[in-house]
């Protein structure tokens, strides 16, 4: 019988972005089955708690007023702010946590990360020797991915468990929510002339960025084509959402209604809850449909779906044809890619839960494998993919010893394979210059060392991807005392040369 492991108490760090929050809630769920009778605690910026609230996973939520702190630090009473900073950092350090889970990833955050005193850190912490490091292999992957996407399947909640080092999930993010919050959203309608009961489908056209937003238009055919079907809509987003959610809700019809402006988060997500659709983009609202298990029809255009699509079983993203996707753009003078998502096929999958067999743009459909992770499936063969399979293969055996994936041969495969092997003939020269260095203080050394390292940059795919993750290592290496640092250098520079080989090996 495997004995269970030993209680402890752990703080999850992760203070801005709402869907960031929900998307790490399968962490907490983790931990508390991992550990029994332990302690967990979520560090989050005040406003974004709202998809903590009642959660059953979640001990304790720590906030932290960081606007009203900034502010205050930004003015003559400045000191003010620095104590309140002080105050935070002591109440969370006489907790004593056994582990801080840093999933967040601005330099801030990193800088009081080791002011909470925890025994142990994973993710980003500001050293006392003066540098930001990054010291644990799936933060390091985190960090790596933007560098090169091709060579990463794994959802955001995924790489976040197993930097937490858990598994165990139900299958999908956790919201919860009281019964008086659910009364109150069928009172919403139900004063607003639908019936709680009915088919309704809740729209959210706005997004953080305006990059994100399906074009208003189609929002309006699509609700006038669900209002002819026997749907409801009702349409929901924040204050400054609320003129262009108002228009969509007047132009679909006496069938649709507007929460915009009208509604807390919470109360956004109660509505959710007597809904049986929810079409938005990349939105906290995309995540907390998927959390309280509502069939998410989510469009996607400058973002990932891989990294941070619908989380769970028996939802559908569309992204349209574009050429340079994911680009990640906060603006788009064009917007092809969403302009060129129809209503109509979103129609489609909402009525026969299933893809369009002649597809006019990429649609996927989600699932959670047998192991836990996020998949996102083509509904055709022939649909963009957002990763390299010989890729992926590669980049988990750098980092997992029992993925150990190799696909068959393809010129694909052979050309990654080639360009990783260049890329470990460059890390054994940096190597030698290292050793070199430390036996004969030659400054030559480190300058060939450099000259070297600034020469990785020059790749590309996969290989673009180990040099992201060798600079990581490399930036985390403390320069103090300096005596040390070659050494730690060295150390980083064979360990990395280490994973990658076995990856190809």
């Amino acid at each position: 019988m495997t004995k269970p492991a030993c209680p402890q108490k752990f703080l999850v760090v992760l203070p801005s972005n709402l869907g960031d929050v929900i998307m790490a809630t399968p962490v907490l769920e983790g931990l508390k089955k991992k550990y029994r009778d332990s302690f967990v605690a979520f560090f989050v910026e005040e406003g974004f708690d709202a998809g903590l609230l009642m959660n059953p996973w979640c001990d304790s939520i720590v906030r932290f007023q960081r606007r009203e702190i900034r502010n205050v630090l930004n003015t003559a009473r400045w000191r003010d702010g620095r104590s309140r900073v002080a105050n935070i950092a002591d109440r969370i350090s006489l907790e004593r946590f056994d582990v801080i889970l840093n999933l967040s990833q601005p330099n801030y955050i990193s800088s009081l990360v080791p002011l909470f005193n925890g025994k142990t850190v994973a993710g980003q912490q500001y050293l006392r020797e003066g540098n930001h490091c990054v010291g644990d292999d799936w933060s390091q992957y985190l960090y790596a991915i933007p560098f090169y996407r091709g060579g990463n399947n794994l959802h955001a909640t995924d790489v976040y468990r197993r930097i937490a080092g858990v598994k165990s999930h139900h299958g999908g993010c956790t919201l919860t929510l009281s019964a008086e919050e659910k009364a109150w959203a069928r009172a919403f309608l139900a004063n607003r002339g639908i019936d709680p009961g009915d088919k309704i489908a809740v729209f959210q056209p706005g997004a953080a960025l305006p990059s994100k937003c399906w074009p208003p238009g189609h929002f309006i055919s699509l609700g006038k084509l669900l209002a002819a079907n026997g749907w409801n809509i009702c349409v929901t987003g924040a204050p400054v959402e609320q003129e262009v959610a108002a228009t969509i809700a007047s132009r679909i019809g006496t069938k649709a209604v507007c929460a915009a402006g009208e509604t807390s988060f919470r109360q956004s997500i109660a509505l959710l809850s007597c809904g049986r659709a929810c079409v938005t983009g990349d939105t906290a609202q995309m995540h907390a449909s998927c959390a309280l298990g509502i069939p998410t029809y989510a469009i996607f255009g400058p973002t990932n779906p891989v990294e941070t699509g619908p989380y769970g079983d028996g939802h559908y993203v569309f992204s349209g044809h574009c050429p340079h996707m994911p680009c990640f753009k906060s603006e788009c003078t064009s917007q092809e890619c969403m302009k060129s998502i129809a209503p109509e096929i979103v129609l489609g999958c909402m009525q026969t839960g299933r893809g369009p067999d002649l597809p006019l743009c990429n649609v996927y459909s989600t699932s959670c494998k047998a192991d836990g992770d996020f998949a996102l499936s083509p509904c055709d063969p022939g649909m963009h993919r957002y990763f390299r399979e010989e890729d992926v293969c590669l980049v988990r055996n750098i980092f997992d010893d029992r993925w150990n994936c190799l696909p068959g041969a393809s010129a694909d495969f052979a050309h990654s394979v080639a360009e990783l092997g260049k890329w470990l003939e460059m890390v054994s020269d940096m190597c030698n210059a290292l050793n070199r260095f430390e036996s004969l203080r030659d400054p030559m050394d480190i300058r060939k060392f450099e000259q070297i390292r600034l020469s990785l940059s020059g790749f590309a795919g996969v290989g673009a991807f180990c040099t992201a993750l060798l600079n990581i290592r490399l930036n985390s290496v403390p320069l103090l005392p300096p005596e040390h640092a070659a050494r730690r250098t060295l150390d980083a520079c064979w360990k990395t040369h280490k994973q990658v080989g076995k990856a190809i090996s």
